[in-house]
């Protein structure tokens, strides 16, 4: 006999003998033995019903998935939740020992502040001015949230401790009078406060972006951030030609896959507040192309 022919048996046997258990139980136990199949019975209807439910959730799910839609969550999360799914957060330390070969004195030269005399030994220099020194130049905390799809809002915060914070945010940076850069050191105190050196709300409008706030400049090919450099210093043209930071507003975006635009005014550059009635107006034009990038920046 094969296995079905015997599965068919024993089924058989089980119905015959759950049909026949009503019959011999005695007429004193009838009414109980109602009672608790009626329970039974019940207990089976739901059963199926539950059954039947979650037979046609697999089926809608199955549905879903070829069709390529997403299903909802069973249980939303709160709106923290969301907001913290999205978050990035990053950051670096750097330090460095930097020696001068020709041996300048501290509290030589010019500070690279208009040219005025001055105290760093190494105009020539935007960061690490002092000679023969191991410094702690950055300490960098970045967090942020890319408005990276239309509709969504964004921010982003870089918090900037160290040497280099006191040079960015200090006078080094924002004062511009022979008085002021003839006191200013890099030696003492270098490390202590923090630098905000971008803090910016932004929203994406239908896939443009816009930021408002203080932000990078779009100018140059190297970056305040030494890292992200290919060295530790930077070069002549960084510290003599373009602004670093910037208060404003900036929108950017593409115009095609490869070609990209951004546009802003801004207070002016490396200033907090407008020292005038005057704006500055940046711009770019940027072609990406794999491997590739050209951009043009312009400000004026």
């Amino acid at each position: 006999m094969g296995l079905a022919a015997i599965g068919k048996s024993v089924a058989v046997a089980l119905v015959a003998t759950l049909i026949a258990v009503p019959f011999t139980v005695t007429a004193d136990d009838t009414s109980g033995e109602a009672q608790r199949m009626e329970a039974l019975e019940s207990r089976l209807m739901a059963l199926e019903d539950e059954l039947k439910a979650t037979r046609s959730a697999l089926e809608s799910s199955e549905e879903m998935r070829k069709s390529g839609v997403a299903p909802a969550d069973v249980e939303a999360g709160s709106g923290l939740d969301s907001f913290l799914s999205g978050l990035q957060i990053g950051g670096y330390v750097e330090a460095s020992y930097i020696y001068n070969w020709n041996n300048p004195e501290q509290g030589t030269g010019t500070d690279g502040v208009g040219g005025q005399p001055g105290v760093s030994p190494q105009p020539h220099f935007q960061f690490n001015r002092n000679h023969n020194t191991f410094e702690l130049d950055a300490v960098k905390f970045e967090i942020g949230k890319p408005a990276s799809e239309p509709g969504t809002a964004g921010f982003q915060v870089d918090l900037l401790f160290g040497a280099n914070n006191h040079i960015l945010c200090g006078e080094g940076l924002y004062e511009d009078t022979a008085e002021d850069a003839t006191e200013f050191t890099v030696t003492e105190n270098a490390d202590d406060g923090v630098c905000i050196q971008e803090a910016y709300v932004s929203y994406n409008w239908d896939g443009y972006e816009i930021n408002f706030g203080k932000f990078e400049t779009l100018l140059g090919y190297e970056v305040i951030d030494a890292p992200y450099n290919n060295h530790v210093s930077h070069g002549v043209l960084f510290t003599w030609s373009i602004p670093l930071v910037h208060n404003g507003v900036l929108v950017k975006g593409n115009l095609t896959e490869q070609i990209g635009f951004a546009a802003g005014v801004t207070n002016g550059f490396n200033n907090i507040t407008d020292h005038g009635d005057n704006k500055g107006v940046l711009g770019q034009l940027s072609f990406e192309d794999g491997p590739l990038r050209i951009a043009a920046s312009v400000f004026v």
